[in-house]
């Protein structure tokens, strides 16, 4: 009996023991961070990393309240900073940051800075920044000439016109490939005879370039230096011509694309459906795509071939098969007519049991 007692006893401890070392339950109530705040409160912070992704946080959320706190990173001791800063006032469209990302253009040491800068001039599309990015195009960094020569073409800045003409003679390639572009993407004519030139150009991505800028330009007295490009030996930039051609209404390009369609480069033939289905007419582009199609291997190919197809005969007119076309390429083969089963073994012989009268058909429904 003692021992029992003493039992109970020290077992009663042992609980007790427990429930005192316990961790206490909190009560307090968790409030959630405020994204804003907590970015804003981070642009203060001495650690780069920390300052730089606070501008890219406040980019995403697009608080437009944030650009005056974001504007100072533009004089950041550190470049990624600063890089970062660009980039965010780039996204929140901040137009009282044009004058800054200009200066920062023009004067920044890091070329990846000044980089940032060309490009969130390009989303703030404000014209008043035109004079830097035209400097910019000296530029001794190949990546901020580039930045700057297509944000110009973005914001279609006219008097940018004479210094990306010039640069359409730059011994960098990719300088020539992003000025012709640009003023392709501009529209003004004034800079077709510039551009006409690099059709010549020892480097086939000029020459395609400059073929696709003379599309956009829309100005008909292109169509003859295009048609002397069906003959380039390239055939990707032959249908490059005639597409630009085709973009202009003419139909010089047809011949060349008809004989693509059967080229072994699928690129080619990828050009050349988009080139039937804009300038083809029904008596030979139709038949020349509908066997293309029917011929064809690769599945994306097929796809654009069939896309062409469609838009080809809504701009002839034409009414598409009732039947469902099958991108595959697969024929569908009608069902079987089954063959009626003559009588059974046995039936139709005198003293056979005659077989059941078939039911009534059914009433149909009202």
């Amino acid at each position: 009996m003692r021992m029992a007692l003493l039992s109970f006893l020290l077992i009663g401890f042992m609980a007790a023991r427990a429930v005192a070392q316990a961790p206490a339950v909190s009560t307090t109530t968790v409030v959630p961070v405020d994204p804003y705040l907590d970015a804003m409160s981070r642009l203060k912070s001495d650690d780069p990393m920390q300052k730089r992704k606070a501008a890219e946080d406040l980019s995403q959320l697009r608080r437009r309240e944030a650009i005056p706190a974001l504007v100072p990173l533009l004089s950041d001791s550190n470049a990624f900073v600063r890089a970062a800063g660009a980039d965010a006032l780039g996204l929140l469209r901040a137009s009282a940051a044009v004058g800054k990302l200009g200066e920062v253009l023009t004067k920044d040491k890091e070329a990846s800075v000044r980089q940032s800068a060309a490009t969130a001039l390009a989303y703030i599309g404000d014209p008043s920044a035109a004079d830097a990015l035209v400097q910019a195009l000296s530029d001794p960094e190949p990546s901020v000439r580039y930045a700057a020569a297509r944000t110009l073409g973005v914001m279609r800045a006219s008097k940018a016109i004479p210094a990306l003409t010039k640069a359409l003679q730059d011994k960098d390639v990719g300088m020539r490939r992003t000025a012709a572009s640009a003023l392709g993407s501009m529209g003004d004519r004034s800079a077709r005879p510039a551009i006409e030139g690099l059709l010549a150009d020892s480097e086939p991505l000029v020459r395609g370039d400059a073929m696709r800028s003379l599309g956009l330009l829309g100005d008909p007295e292109a169509v003859p230096a295009l048609t002397k490009a069906l003959e380039d030996p390239l055939v990707t930039l032959r249908m490059q011509a005639a597409q630009a051609l085709a973009r202009l209404g003419s139909s010089a390009g047809a011949e060349a694309a008809y004989m693509a369609l059967a080229d072994k480069d699928s690129q080619a033939r990828q050009q050349a459906a988009a080139v039937v289905g804009m300038i083809g007419d029904e008596k030979k582009g139709l038949p020349a795509l509908n066997k293309a199609f029917a011929a064809e291997g690769d599945a994306n190919t097929k796809r654009v071939m069939d896309f062409s197809r469609a838009q080809l005969k809504a701009r002839l007119g034409v009414k598409v098969e009732a039947s469902p076309v099958v991108s595959t390429g697969t024929a569908v083969s009608p069902p079987p007519v089954k063959k009626k089963k003559g009588p059974a073994k046995g039936k139709g012989k005198p003293g056979a049991k005659p077989a059941a009268k078939p039911a009534a058909p059914a009433t149909p429904a009202p």
